[in-house]
């Protein structure tokens, strides 16, 4: 990783690390070499809980907006089952865009 990237990664930007993979060459190899480890980068909830923003509550919170939608019928119960679904998930997901 070069100095801009290790730089990119400082929790200062709120963008955590990025995913590392070490790759060792191997002439043995079909491919030519062979993934030794994967290292995942920082999480939105990691980054989140670092500025003092509990996963726990944040979903609990939407959790209740979208109970409140659904019995306001505001939401279709797949729709926020869906919503709510997809908020834990986008919680796990790095912090760099994904595509």
């Amino acid at each position: 990783m070069g100095a801009y990237q290790d730089i990119m990664g400082n929790m200062h930007h709120l963008l955590g690390r990025v995913n590392e993979v070490h790759v060792f060459l191997d002439p043995d190899e079909e491919s030519g070499y062979y993934i030794e480890e994967v290292i995942e980068g920082t999480s939105i909830a990691i980054v989140l809980d670092m500025v003092q923003y509990d996963e726990k509550a944040l979903v609990q919170s939407i959790k209740k907006q979208t109970e409140s939608a659904i019995s306001d019928e505001q939401l279709k119960p797949s729709e926020g089952m869906r919503l709510l679904a997809d908020y834990t998930k986008g919680l796990r997901d790095q912090t760099y865009l994904s595509l």
